[in-house]
């Protein structure tokens, strides 16, 4: 409800950083965001923290997308702040190591709000200095789950690539500025694009799974194929399933 219900012992906006090398060591602290005294609280419906999204260059170079502030956090290998560019509800934050260019999903409805449509925006430079070079709204909503991005390249062009309830979009840097691109990815109808729970038909080696609200798949245990469960050819609706011998 308020900043003071935040377990001081694990502070909102705080990056952690984990020495594999150590067997059986706990994490220690790298770097905490500085958040003013009032803001959007995280819950069980949205679903974030200030420090949601953050990504490294081959620099070892930390860039944390502040949820809070509304910018991004650049944090040397030492953990000491580089610099902040400021950017609107980074949902997820990436950036080109040969350009130094940031690739960034922003939310348009803001925080503490669960649902938001997204769009892609391209941020050259650091600081004051920064300017939008790029911004392609997209028809794809986020909710408590988030969605899955990585950064690649076609060709010679940086290449974001989004993964969401809505299937899997690729969006290319073309100089000038950002667009679709085409792929082979292509959804399959009635594809199942979330996973909730699953069960096993063992005598009859059948899987069916949820996709964690009302939608039942059934799918060959041997071949995969399969998909939306139907009952007089209209999905059939359920919450969850078990199987009975």
């Amino acid at each position: 409800k308020k900043v003071s219900d935040i377990d001081p012992k694990w502070p909102n906006g705080r990056v952690y950083r984990q020495d594999t090398s150590k067997p059986g060591s706990d994490p220690e602290k790298f770097y905490d965001l500085e958040l003013p005294e009032s803001y959007w609280m995280p819950n069980a419906w949205n679903c974030r923290t200030a420090a949601y999204s953050i990504t490294t260059d081959d620099k070892g170079h930390l860039y944390i997308g502040d949820l809070v502030n509304q910018e991004i956090v650049e944090v040397d290998a030492d953990g000491k702040k580089v610099s902040a560019t400021k950017v609107a509800w980074p949902e997820r934050v990436h950036v080109d190591n040969k350009s130094g260019a940031y690739y960034v999903l922003s939310r348009l409805t803001p925080l503490g709000n669960e649902g938001s449509l997204l769009k892609a925006v391209k941020i050259v430079g650091r600081g004051a200095e920064a300017k939008v070079a790029g911004e392609l709204p997209l028809k794809i909503s986020v909710n408590r789950n988030g969605v899955g991005t990585c950064l690649g390249r076609m060709g010679e062009s940086p290449a974001l690539w989004v993964g969401s309830a809505s299937g899997l979009v690729c969006i290319k840097d073309s100089g000038g500025k950002l667009e679709l691109a085409d792929t082979a990815f292509k959804p399959v109808p009635e594809g199942q694009l979330d996973w909730g729970r699953i069960v096993v038909d063992a005598e009859r080696e059948e899987i069916y799974t949820n996709n964690g609200v009302s939608l039942t798949y059934r799918y060959d245990g041997n071949t995969g194929k399969g998909g939306l469960l139907k009952k007089n050819g209209q999905p059939f609706w359920c919450v969850d399933m078990a199987v009975g011998y």
